[in-house]
């Protein structure tokens, strides 16, 4: 039998994702040059675990800011990346559905086995969208991970992180996180 939890903590800080994933990591957003194209970073030197994202529920609506966004301010740090050695303060971002977009969003994988592990994901919402968070497992040896507690402020961008606790019930399976807009107004 597998197992399959999550928890939602509400975070508007600067985070070091080289700290906390000590396996791998990713960011997707960092462009330094343009948002002609989403681009992700991940551990230098390592095994890439975790994929790159794909959108979900639409079509050509995924973008990405290298404004960073304010209300309050939420960013990335790391060491020890790539393609981007490293990053201070972060706060570029890869977002997708727009105003009437409810059902769109983001999906990756990582691997999962019978060990447990733990993987955290930060997300955002614009004003007072509300989010969903859709986990499941390759082999689905445990219930699906839903959960749409988290809702943006009025006039203010949101943001928080889920934390997945999880473990298949055989080797070689995988774990697939989805995020999506689940009410409009807003982004995800």
């Amino acid at each position: 039998m597998g197992l399959l939890s999550g928890t939602f903590t509400a975070n508007a800080q600067t985070v070091t994702i080289s700290t906390e994933g000590v396996t791998d990591w990713a960011s997707w957003g960092f462009i330094p040059e343009d948002c002609a194209t989403p681009g992700m970073n991940s551990k230098s030197g390592a095994a890439i675990e975790i994929s790159t994202i794909t959108e979900i529920g639409g079509t050509s609506n995924m973008d990405c800011s290298t404004s960073g966004v304010t209300n309050p301010p939420h960013s990335l740090t790391w060491t020890g990346g790539t393609p981007e050695p490293t990053a201070t303060s972060e706060t570029a971002y890869v977002y997708t559905g727009h105003a009437s977009s409810t059902g769109v969003g983001f999906e990756f994988t990582a691997p999962a086995d019978t060990t447990t592990r733990k993987l955290r994901i930060y997300v955002g919402l614009y004003r007072n969208a509300q989010g969903k968070m859709h986990v499941t497992l390759s082999d689905a040896s445990a219930s699906a991970y839903n959960d749409t507690s988290f809702t943006g402020t009025v006039a203010v961008n949101t943001w928080g992180y889920y934390e997945i606790t999880y473990a298949a019930a055989s080797a070689g399976q995988t774990i697939t996180v989805q995020w999506t807009l689940n009410t409009n107004p807003g982004q995800v």
